[in-house]
């Protein structure tokens, strides 16, 4: 089970990752923004229990339900009234230890369904990071449909799933680095012709007559 540090720290990745789609979704104030600058630590828990939740949701074959309801859970995110998610979702601003709490609880679910494969079958820590890379990729595609810019889906759904790597000791992968130009060749240069000799000036210098 993650620490209570790693749950932290994973908590304050995901708001910060999550912090600049705020402004496509967010309808809680007359602004469209918040009243302050710092990430929203709950929109963050929110975020990273939603991707928590696709992970579950992908290891135990129910990854079509999840997909269905993610916006609702996005919008969730940022306080947005959704009917359908005030069951799920403690009511109010959890605390710093209930926050935690609930990604450990989350934490635990998909480490105990990465677990309970045939019996025979190897886990590797390959097999969770492939399937987080499903879910980021479907919780990108869940932000562009409710108008976030690709760009900032994609950062968000990589910060998110950053987020949610770090709590199994999972790390991101570098990014491919772009392949260098080969160095461009000088134009070749005409050959050099030996410089001609000045005609012998007449008189004298030629010989005597």
């Amino acid at each position: 089970m993650p620490t209570d540090y790693a749950c932290q720290a994973a908590i304050a990745l995901a708001a910060q990752s999550l912090d600049p789609a705020r402004a496509f979704v967010e309808t809680s104030h007359p602004s469209g923004r918040r009243t302050h600058d710092a990430p929203d630590l709950s929109a963050g828990t929110a975020g990273l229990l939603a991707i928590l939740d696709g992970l579950y949701a992908e290891l135990t074959g129910q990854l079509s339900g999840w997909h269905a309801g993610v916006r609702d859970e996005i919008s969730g995110a940022f306080g947005n009234p959704v009917a359908a998610i005030e069951s799920i979702r403690p009511v109010g601003q959890p605390r710093e230890w209930e926050r935690c709490t609930l990604v450990q609880i989350k934490a635990q679910e998909v480490l105990t369904a990465l677990a309970s494969r045939p019996r025979g079958a190897p886990v590797r820590p390959g097999h969770l990071s492939w399937r987080l890379d499903l879910v980021e990729d479907a919780f990108a595609g869940a932000l562009r449909r409710i108008a976030v810019p690709e760009g900032i889906s994609v950062r968000c759904a990589s910060g998110l799933a950053a987020a949610a790597g770090s709590l199994f000791g999972l790390h991101p992968s570098r990014p491919p680095q772009a392949t260098q130009p080969p160095p461009a060749q000088e134009p070749p240069q005409p050959p050099q012709t030996a410089a001609s000799l000045p005609a012998r000036p007449p008189g004298w210098l030629g010989g005597l007559p």
